[in-house]
């Protein structure tokens, strides 16, 4: 994330969506677009980190109508839970899952990419009503104010000096490297059987000696961005976790249901959707899923004659929990930690406050369509 930023590769993505004279509602999409496509690619939640300030100091900068932030704000933070349940390195609770359950990249994203896409189109066509209805009239070229040349990074930090062809090649690795770990990740677990989070540790520390090497950087310039915020907010919530999974309420409540939650019968499955829904937003879904992973082989419906028929079910149940749990993350401000870190940042840069309940009224109507709509998918 340091070094698309660094780069400012994020900022050629950038100036032609928020290029002078483009309407918001056109602005809208093409945030939502990209912020799916780059949560998918390095999770949600350093999509959030990265995209948040980016976008809104540009719509500050240009003085855009201080009743777009919501929307914007909506967009980013929906868009990245979306857009990050189609891969395994989308989100941590998908990494989680995919790990315990043996899952790789190619299975879950054949499985979970059509059903993603979807949801982001119904998401952001809501999104284009609520804004219609509640926030925005129609904009006229009078409330627009022309663009500033220069979209400024994130960090501050101007990328090294450097020959045109040194920058190439180290765009070239940075791209080598992601499409590296992509290929690793889709390698099946019976093929060959690594720590998936090895992956992007090492893809991460080799780009850092190709820095050093090409462009002659230390490698604690990235140690000095990153957001240790985000990184203790992770070390609580897993402190938090671990003293309540010892306590065997969460194993307890889970057995309690589980003859309810058939996976094999709509009922069953209903039940499980909404268990994942209220769990994940009064725990969060990583926390959510990490408490119950370990139990859904037991489930009735995964628990079924035959060695190959039950991994099929245990393989069907372990992403239905992926989709759910991260859907469900849209539901409350609460639900997903990037929707923290968007509220987080929003008021770090623009002093705006990203309201509880101002989520909750969009996060609800999106949350059960998105969902309910990708579950057949």
């Amino acid at each position: 994330a340091y070094y698309l930023d660094r780069e400012e590769l994020l900022s050629y993505l950038l100036r032609p969506l928020l290029k002078e004279g483009r309407s918001f509602y056109a602005i809208l999409w093409l945030i939502c677009l990209l912020s799916a496509f780059l949560s998918s690619l390095i999770t949600n939640d350093a999509s959030c980190v990265l995209l948040t300030p980016l976008i809104l100091q540009e719509h500050k900068r240009q003085r855009r109508s201080k009743h777009e932030y919501l929307p914007l704000l909506l967009a980013i933070a929906t868009s990245s839970n979306i857009g990050s349940a189609a891969t395994v390195m989308g989100n941590p609770q998908n990494a989680y899952i995919a790990a315990k359950q043996g899952l790789n990249l190619a299975q879950t994203f054949l499985s979970l990419f059509p059903a993603a896409m979807i949801g982001l189109v119904i998401n952001t066509s809501l999104l284009y009503l609520y804004t219609f209805l509640f926030y925005l009239r129609r904009p006229t070229q009078a409330e627009t104010t022309p663009l500033l040349p220069v979209l400024s990074t994130l960090i501050q930090e101007q990328p090294p000096k450097r020959s045109r062809r040194v920058k190439i090649f180290f765009w070239s690795s940075i791209i080598l490297l992601l499409s590296l770990s992509i290929v690793l990740l889709c390698v099946p677990h019976d093929v060959s059987s690594f720590d998936i989070g090895l992956v992007p540790v090492g893809c991460a520390s080799v780009l850092m000696l190709i820095d050093g090497v090409v462009n002659k950087e230390s490698s604690s310039r990235v140690v000095r961005h990153i957001d240790w915020g985000v990184i203790l907010l992770f070390c609580g919530l897993f402190v938090w976790l671990g003293g309540f999974k010892k306590t065997n309420l969460p194993k307890v409540v889970f057995l309690a249901l589980k003859e309810a939650m058939n996976i094999q019968k709509l009922g069953g499955v209903l039940v499980f959707t909404l268990f994942i829904i209220v769990g994940s937003n009064l725990l969060s879904n990583v926390p959510m899923v990490v408490l119950i992973v370990d139990y859904i082989g037991c489930l009735p419906g995964v628990l079924a004659e035959g060695e190959g028929h039950s991994q099929e079910y245990t393989v069907v149940t372990s992403l239905l929990l992926a989709w759910v749990s991260t859907i469900a993350g849209n539901f409350t401000l609460f639900g997903s930690v990037a929707n923290l870190i968007v509220a987080e940042k929003a008021k770090q840069h623009i002093n705006y406050t990203f309201g509880f309940f101002s989520y909750l009224f969009f996060g609800l109507v999106s949350t059960f369509v998105v969902l309910f709509v990708g579950l057949p998918i």
